[in-house]
């Protein structure tokens, strides 16, 4: 394999990173592209709470892991999120990974904000014990759920101050849907804002009404 190798400076001290693969070009991309990343998210959440930074360049997708990726240059910046949200907040219990992939997605779409929630409701979590898989539509459907919070939470600044609050208290610990749900429910206190009829909707996948949540309600109002 082909090396490129540097260290970003991070807010907690130096994070050395490492990219490797077959092709130079995309080595040398991966690199720069893990800087940027790297840059980004400590703005966003905080100190990089990994001691390192480890791409592999190869295939198409990724695989996120604890402070290491393998992944295409397309879906790096997607697999860095989840140092946070993934490995280092993790889902507990098998029921919590949407969120991970939901706010991956949407950190790659910039941040939208969706005045009205997703048209339909969704199951996202709440499954069996047994079953164990992330569902596929976390990362469309859950990020169109997390783009509508986004809006909502306008006026405490958006999703990604209440996001960094959640990485905080829970960094290193295992973490359920509902202790999200609970958490934005507070951070939604004086909004205005029905959290348990939208996680109920757009989360579990229990439609309320024709109207849907309470939230949607006071939008058609």
């Amino acid at each position: 394999y082909l090396r490129a190798e540097g260290v970003y400076e991070g807010l907690a001290g130096p994070i050395p990173i490492l990219a490797y693969g077959s092709n130079r070009r995309s080595v040398e991309r991966a690199l720069s592209e893990a800087k940027f990343n790297l840059k980004e998210h400590e703005r966003d959440f905080g100190p990089h709470p990994h001691p390192f930074v480890i791409v592999k360049v190869e295939g198409s997708g990724g695989m996120e892991y604890a402070g290491a990726t393998r992944t295409s240059l397309g879906a790096q910046k997607h697999e860095q999120h989840h140092f946070y949200f993934a490995r280092s907040m993790m889902p507990a219990g098998g029921n919590a990974g949407w969120f991970d992939e939901a706010a991956a997605s949407l950190h790659d779409d910039r941040y939208p904000e969706r005045f009205r929630p997703p048209s339909r409701a969704r199951k996202l979590s709440d499954f069996s014990a047994w079953s164990r898989v992330t569902p596929s539509p976390s990362y469309s459907h859950g990020a169109d759920f997390l783009a509508h919070l986004n809006y909502l939470f306008r006026p405490i600044g958006g999703i990604r101050p209440v996001m960094r609050e959640l990485f905080e208290r829970y960094q290193w610990q295992p973490v359920t849907t509902e202790m999200i749900q609970a958490f934005f429910k507070e951070k939604a206190e004086g909004l205005d804002v029905d959290i348990d009829g939208l996680f109920d909707e757009h989360v579990y996948g229990r439609p309320l009404d024709n109207l849907g949540s309470e939230s949607a309600r006071n939008l058609q109002a």
